[in-house]
C-alpha cells in the first residue's frame, strides 16, 4: 500500500513539473527607439504602447529561434497589422498618424528576440 501511494505521488510530481512551462523569461521594454523583446521562453501575451508621430512607421523584426509568435499593432481606432505564426521576418508597417499605438506579441513556446522600431516614413 505504501508502494504505491509513493509511486502515485511521484507520478503526479513528475506530471505536475513537466507540465509546467514558464510563461515568460527575459526582457520587454519600450525605449524612444521602439519596443525591445528578448527572452528564451514565452508563452503568453505581452503588450505595450509607443507613441507615433505624423512621419513615423514601424520596422519589425522578428528572429526566434524556437515556437512561433502572433503579432497585432492597433492604433487611432483601426488595426494597423495582424501576423499569425511569425517565425524570422523583417517587414515595415505604415500608420494612420500621429496618436499612441499598441502592440501586442503572443508567444507559443517562442524564443529568441523581437525588435519594433521608430522610424522616419520613407515617403
Amino acid at each position: 500500500m505504501k508502494k504505491t501511494a509513493f509511486t502515485l505521488l511521484v507520478f503526479t510530481l513528475l506530471f505536475a513539473l513537466v507540465g509546467c512551462r514558464p510563461d515568460f523569461v527575459g526582457n520587454a521594454y519600450v525605449t524612444n527607439t521602439g519596443y525591445h523583446m528578448d527572452f528564451s521562453a514565452l508563452n503568453r501575451t505581452e503588450s505595450a504602447e509607443l507613441s507615433l508621430e505624423d512621419d513615423e512607421e514601424l520596422r519589425i523584426i522578428i528572429s526566434l529561434t524556437e515556437g512561433f509568435v502572433d503579432l497585432t499593432i492597433t492604433g487611432n481606432n483601426e488595426n494597423a497589422y495582424t501576423g499569425t505564426e511569425l517565425k524570422n521576418e523583417a517587414f515595415t508597417v505604415g500608420t494612420s498618424g500621429a496618436g499612441r499605438y499598441r502592440i501586442s506579441v503572443r508567444g507559443e513556446n517562442a524564443a529568441g528576440k523581437i525588435e519594433i522600431l521608430r522610424r522616419k516614413s520613407a515617403d
